[in-house]
């Protein structure tokens, strides 16, 4: 997809572009019909394709920033949503009425902690 993207916004106006360009240069070589004109028109496409260019790369990087500053909050809206399911699971006053469910309760209470430092371990690779 992105280089079909690519091919068709980026690589196929340039060819264009650039043939544009040899047919003028061509046109000055080969003629002497207005080649002032031929060169200012070239020099004005020259930079008007050098700003396009400057402004799509401008668009590209604010682009990996907003798609960097998505996947950070998606992963900020996951996590808030385990630390909330798991303060509902541990704020419960239930704490066993039987030897087995605490010891149920005690295993689970340990699991997430387990997974807790699994975590902050992720979270200290990534930075």
């Amino acid at each position: 997809m992105l280089m079909a993207v690519y091919i068709y916004h980026i690589l196929l106006p340039f060819t264009l572009y650039q043939a544009v360009q040899d047919t003028g240069e061509k046109l000055m070589a080969e003629s002497n019909i207005m080649p002032e004109e031929i060169q200012t028109r070239l020099q004005n496409l020259a930079s008007n394709w050098d700003e396009l260019k400057q402004q799509a790369s401008n668009r590209g990087r604010k682009l990996e920033d907003s798609l960097a500053y998505q996947q950070f909050a998606a992963s900020v809206e996951e996590e808030e949503a385990w630390i909330t399911e798991k303060q509902h699971l541990l704020a419960g006053e239930d704490y066993g009425d039987s030897l087995a469910a605490v010891q149920v309760g005690m295993e689970v209470t340990s699991q997430l902690w387990s997974i807790a430092r699994l975590k902050i371990k992720q979270i200290l690779v990534h930075e």
